[in-house]
């Protein structure tokens, strides 16, 4: 999924960031087309990072980010520093079906449906770019309860970042393998 020519850096908290509310299979759809997006954005190579955080969107925040409602939230960030896009395209990039791709490069469907997928299970995903600097999508999901239960990932080698996602009996993590 990740090309050589790109880097890979995962950053999570220290106490391995949150549980959310989800279905855990929706959240590796996000991720996966949050990570492929980045990556093309990258043709000639750059970095790529992976946040995981857990935030509250209390009133001091809103105040700047007036479209999200209060909560807690976990919010995974996907960063690249690839070709980034000026305000005209940032503006469309949730628009159904527009693409900044050439004609006949992936799916033509554009971020529309990550949107929706994200709403689905969260609040939002919201985009920050400047053209020559790269661009940064942020989802944000809501936190799962204090105490809530969710079985352990079983059968991962390697260092871990996770980003635990309760929903039903199971859990993910993000795995790299560095």
């Amino acid at each position: 999924l990740i090309p050589d020519r790109v880097r890979f850096e995962v950053v999570t908290p220290p106490d391995g960031g949150p549980r959310v509310r989800a279905d855990p299979r929706a959240v590796e759809q996000i991720l996966l087309n949050l990570v492929s997006t980045a990556c093309d954005a990258m043709p000639e190579g750059g970095t790529l990072t992976l946040a995981v955080a857990s935030m509250e969107a209390d009133e001091a925040y809103r105040e700047a980010h007036t479209w999200i409602e209060p909560g807690r939230y976990g919010r995974l960030a996907v960063r690249d520093t690839g070709t980034g896009m000026d305000a005209a395209t940032l503006a469309r990039i949730f628009d159904p079906f527009f693409t900044t791709k050439p004609e006949g490069i992936g799916t033509g469907l554009g971020l529309a449906p990550l949107h929706g997928l994200v709403r689905q299970h969260g609040r939002d995903l919201h985009a920050y770019s400047q053209a020559g600097r790269g661009t940064t999508l942020r989802a944000y999901l809501m936190r799962a309860a204090t105490g809530s239960s969710a079985a352990t990932a079983r059968g991962v080698a390697g260092p871990l970042a996770p980003l635990r996602v309760t929903g039903g009996a199971h859990q993910r993590r993000v795995v790299s393998d560095e």
